[in-house]
């Protein structure tokens, strides 16, 4: 291999001398540790932050074009232009594969069990499944008799969208992978969802949310999870973000039901951390240690709280832990923070492939952040999965779904379906006084943290609606309309054809707090809601030609329903306005519910609630999050007993009758976990 630096002619000539001799073909190196010129400084501060530096002298480390890797050899004064350019047309050569063809083709892969079946067969499987399940929920009364017509509009407009797209597979493989996942391996997956899946009511029909959203006090549109139009368009099939207490059940399902080989955890380029980030540009800027030091133990401090961070989506922001003086030193190290340093397992991402990973992909071994062990993984990372039409489930733990599980599992009672649950919260006063005080919001979803919880107890919300516009209303993107919002003060535009869009039985301001208000308005102007969330996507990341085609049209056909051109164009720099800070409707009413679900047990469970946390926080060495829990129960009239001989310590158990709490004995800091036990035997004894 010939080396284009110019300290390598030496080498050059020597293999250049082998080349002729044993008429090996040759071919061109580099040393290329970057894409440019940036990036090669940024290396270079990067190796400096490990007490590492090169003599650098004649060497490139970009990855350079075909004129400047030709200049480079033409320098060292070796080879002729023919041995050169035969060189980097042989280089070229490792290109070429043999049977592998990447294309854009949706790839969703067929079960075992349904290979032998046609499409045409499989659809109708698929609904066949689909109503099954319809009658199961009828049969169950497990939706709202009065909106009938609405569910059945709903499930047939989804039915011929899926099959309209040749998605049926995807569901049928989803259906199966978590129906197996729960009932043989005992997995848990939220009662609610994340993301948009929610607002496709099958989703609820198949098990994958409990979630009604026929029945919900939330707009939401099937078309913002999946339209034939964008999964054709964009070649990525549907993706539904399924939120576990542990993702192996749902991982060794997939393997039963598409193949052994058929499923790896994603491979994810680990990227450096506030902490190295910040290392890296003390080093290379010199900042002096005693200030370094400081800035890095608040910057541990920021690292710590999202490491125990349980509330899924709320932002912990690090300027918040940082000196106002040191900002510029948070600023100045954010542009290392996209350097990749490390190779690991995706936390939630796998492939579904209808084949063999290992051969038609590759794998390879890294080192899982969980545990020490190494794990396969396929060597192909999320973008790539999604450009090339793969499919990508994902299974992300959540730790509220497990402390909402766990406590039903004290309760010894089946838990609520949705439905049941906001049946319970309608008007409960002890429910929604939990939102009412600040410092009773511990095990909260969403409104644990204190900035949160002094928020929600100002703004006091009464009913799921409400909560669900909070949980929307906390993102930063909000926070120039947020005073307004959290006051209860009315706002409009002073556009009644506008307000009138916006506001509805649940919300009588008109806040733009939801994506699907934006395709609501959209679809006013004579888009259909097809095309709506497209536009929407398009305006947030500045696609010109999409915006302004939207835009001529929009204007065009909202000045003929009221006959003004003033009006549409005030409408449409609102809707652009709105349009990056808008939230998934479907997401923040999931994330509420699960909040409000937590919110219910406390407030009629406490006992178990705090027993079951502060059990479970424990086990997770959450010293500070079991602190809090302590001082919050013994606040509510739960007294946590201290560690005494003959009392079970194996854990922390509740007692009914005296409404205390027995507290474990692994608290206690270096004793080993099998003291416990041990003890508690000893304690059982006469003496």
């Amino acid at each position: 291999k010939l080396i284009s630096r110019i300290i390598s002619s030496n080498f050059n000539t020597h293999i250049l001398k082998l080349h002729e001799q044993y008429n090996i073909p040759l071919i061109a190196g580099t040393d290329s540790h970057a894409i440019n010129e940036a990036q090669v400084k940024e290396r270079a501060d990067y190796l400096l932050s490990n007490g590492i530096k090169y003599d650098n002298t004649g060497i490139y480390y970009d990855l350079p074009t075909e004129e400047q890797f030709k200049d480079r050899f033409i320098k060292q004064g070796v080879l002729t232009n023919e041995q050169i350019t035969e060189a980097i047309q042989n280089t070229n050569d490792t290109l070429k594969f043999d049977d592998i063809i990447l294309d854009r083709s949706l790839k969703v892969p067929v079960e075992i069990q349904y290979k032998d079946k046609t499409l045409e067969e499989r659809n109708k499987i698929f609904e066949h499944l689909i109503a099954t399940k319809w009658n199961e929920t009828k049969a169950n009364e497990d939706y709202n008799k009065n909106k009938l017509h609405e569910y059945i509009t709903e499930i047939t407009n989804n039915v011929k969208e899926i099959e309209k797209c040749s998605m049926a597979d995807y569901f049928l493989d989803t259906y199966d992978i978590v129906k197996l996942a729960c009932e043989k391996y005992k997995g848990q997956v939220t009662p609610t969802g994340r993301g948009s899946a929610v607002s496709m009511y099958i989703n609820k029909l198949l098990g994958f949310t409990k979630v009604d959203k026929i029945n919900a006090d939330v707009l939401m549109y099937a078309e913002r999870f999946l339209t034939a139009t964008r999964v054709l368009e964009s070649h990525t099939p549907p993706d539904i973000d399924h939120n576990v207490t542990d993702r192996q059940p749902f991982i060794q399902a997939q393997k039963d039901i598409i193949g052994e080989q058929s499923t790896f955890d994603l491979i994810a380029l680990g990227t450096l951390k506030y902490k190295s980030a910040f290392k890296m540009y003390a080093r290379a800027y010199g900042v002096e240690p005693v200030i370094a030091n400081e800035v890095t133990k608040q910057i541990t401090a920021y690292e710590k709280e999202k490491k125990y961070n349980t509330d899924d989506d709320i932002d912990i922001d690090i300027y918040d832990y940082v000196d106002k003086k040191y900002k510029y030193l948070i600023d100045g190290c954010q542009k290392y923070m996209d350097i990749s340093d490390n190779l690991k397992p995706h936390p939630c991402s796998t492939i579904c492939y209808n084949g063999d990973v290992i051969d038609d992909i590759g794998v390879i071994m890294v080192k899982s952040e969980i545990s020490d062990d190494y794990t396969y993984v396929a060597v192909i990372e999320s973008g790539t999965v999604d450009h090339f039409g793969f499919l990508k489930q994902d299974y992300l733990i959540v730790d509220s779904i497990g402390l909402i599980y766990d406590i039903y599992t004290i309760l010894n009672m089946k838990p609520l379906t949705i439905n049941q649950l906001l049946e319970k919260i309608k008007g409960d006063k002890k429910v929604w006084d939990i939102y009412a005080r600040s410092d009773d919001e511990m095990c909260i979803n969403q409104f644990e943290k204190y900035k949160s919880a002094v928020k929600v107890s100002k703004y006091k919300p009464q009913n799921i609606s409400e909560l669900t516009q909070m949980v929307a209303a906390l993102r930063p993107a909000f926070s120039s309309m947020y005073s307004v919002f959290e006051s209860r003060q009315h706002f409009d535009y002073g556009i009644p054809e506008l307000d009138d869009l916006i506001q509805d039985a649940f919300s009588h301001s008109s806040f733009i707090l939801y994506q699907e208000t934006l395709m609501k308005v959209l679809n006013y102007a004579g888009f259909t809601l097809n095309e709506t969330y497209p536009i929407i996507k398009a305006i947030s990341k500045k696609k010109t030609k999409v915006i302004m085609d939207a835009k001529e049209k929009f204007i065009k056909n909202f000045t003929d329903k009221i006959g003004s051109f003033v009006v549409p164009a005030k409408v449409w720099t609102i809707i652009e306005n709105s349009a990056s800070y808008g939230f998934n409707s479907a997401h923040a009413y999931c994330m509420a519910l699960d909040s409000v679900t937590l919110a219910w047990m406390k407030a009629y469970y406490p006992l178990e609630f705090y027993g079951v946390a502060l059990d479970r926080y424990t086990g997770k060495e959450d010293k500070n999050k079991v602190r809090k829990l302590r001082v919050e129960a013994m606040r509510n009239n739960i007294k946590v007993l201290p560690i005494a001989f003959t009392k079970d310590n194996r854990r922390y158990s509740i007692n009914k009758d005296t409404n205390t709490i027995n507290q474990s004995i692994s608290s206690i800091k270096y004793l080993q976990s099998n003291c416990a036990g041990i003890l508690y035997q000893l304690g059982e004894k006469k003496y």
